[in-house]
């Protein structure tokens, strides 16, 4: 039974038997329905002994405190992981331990992160022998074992950012009772020769006008919308009608970032011809609209904005000549790193604004494009080089 929304609840018959939505195994949330149209949460969980602890007749034996769905499921979890027999449900396999972390996510309204790591574990662990496997019983040799596995045509960089998924997931479960031994997933890191900055790819003004060119109209306007604003794809595509301020000229933009994850907020600036373009990507929509969407009119998304990039570059490729072709691993983030670099090369704005506009840090700018900081640096400097110092100060 699902209890999650409003609608759900309302069409309960009013009772003294709680309904009862399965969280996880042994795990219950209930909800009481009273005849006022109110109603109340409970929780239940069953022991080893087969036995319930909470509420295995009536609400009013074990209530929870919170009102809402939502809280009501984060208290009955956090209730039940300080049952000492609780422990007893959690013993189980590697896979399940992942499948608690992606619900410890989903509580904590991660699910967009909730449901990008099911993809890759079900990809990665969940049919392996490791995923079979008694997290209480994986040494460190099963997981090399499994790490050995994966590095079949991948690149270290990618292996390690598998496995560190995988290991925060892990130790997240074992936080949440899950027996197992930290050590055992605790393994160096693969060398990886390859610096992030010599994996950035940037595009020049002509292949950019080329790409939006060769795109759909739906993918031209995407693509054209990352080259003024520099933006992140996520970040674009989940911007709406009402972050573009026709007043002040800036979008508003959101990405999240830290841990725990907080959401950032920046209001990003442009020259006049980039505004008069968002301007009228806004105009006649309504606020919720997105700002950008594809030809169906829906919001673009990971799977579906790399499409039209992917296809206008094959297109372009075909016909140009070898020093106008676009690298084969251009990607939508291109746009951004192009974005960047020409700010400090071209036009020569301080790093620190650049930073602040791309949402971004100066250690990050100092890795990914510091040879482009380095004449900007220079050409700031070079009157205090000449300017004579006092004396004492030489």
């Amino acid at each position: 039974m699902d209890l999650s929304t409003k609608r759900s609840l309302d069409r309960l018959t009013p009772r003294h038997k709680p309904y009862y939505q399965k969280l996880r195994g042994g795990l219950h949330l209930g909800y009481t329905k009273y005849a006022t149209g109110a109603g109340r949460w409970c929780a239940r969980v069953r022991t080893r002994e087969k036995t319930q602890l909470g509420a295995p007749k009536y609400a009013w034996a074990n209530p929870l405190v919170a009102t809402e769905y939502g809280a009501a499921r984060v208290e009955a979890e956090s209730w039940a992981s300080m049952m000492d027999t609780s422990r007893t449900n959690k013993r189980g396999t590697v896979r399940q331990a992942l499948e608690a972390y992606l619900d410890w996510l989903r509580n904590r309204n991660r699910t967009s992160s909730a449901k990008e790591y099911a993809k890759r574990f079900a990809a990665q662990i969940y049919n392996t022998e490791l995923g079979g496997m008694r997290l209480e019983d994986v040494t460190q040799d099963d997981f090399e074992d499994w790490r050995q596995k994966l590095k079949a045509g991948r690149a270290p960089r990618t292996v390690n950012r598998y496995v560190r998924q995988v290991v925060a997931a892990l130790n997240q479960a074992v936080k949440m009772g899950h027996p197992g031994t930290r050590q055992a997933w605790s393994v160096e890191p693969l060398y990886d020769d390859i610096d992030a900055a010599e994996t950035a790819v940037f595009l020049t003004p002509e292949q950019r006008a080329a790409l939006i060119t060769a795109a759909s109209a739906s993918g031209a306007l995407f693509l054209r919308g990352l080259e003024c604003t520099g933006a992140r794809p996520g970040e674009l595509a989940k911007a709406t009608a009402s972050d573009w301020d026709p007043v002040g000229e800036t979008l508003t933009l959101r990405y999240k970032k830290g841990r725990p994850l907080k959401i950032k907020v920046r209001a990003v600036q442009f020259t006049e011809d980039e505004a008069a373009f968002l301007a009228k990507q806004a105009k006649g929509k309504l606020p919720t609209a997105p700002l950008f969407a594809d030809a169906d009119g829906k919001a673009w998304h990971k799977e579906t904005w790399k499409l039209p990039l992917n296809e206008a570059k094959a297109d372009v490729n075909a016909i140009a000549k070898r020093k106008d072709r676009v690298p084969d691993d251009a990607e939508n983030y291109s746009f951004r790193h192009s974005w960047i670099s020409e700010r400090l090369q071209v036009h020569g704005v301080d790093p620190l604004t650049v930073a602040a506009q791309s949402g971004t840090s100066l250690q990050m700018i100092e890795k990914v494009y510091f040879k482009f900081i380095r004449g900007s640096l220079a050409t700031k400097l070079r009157p205090a080089n000449h300017k004579k110092l006092p004396v004492g100060h030489r």
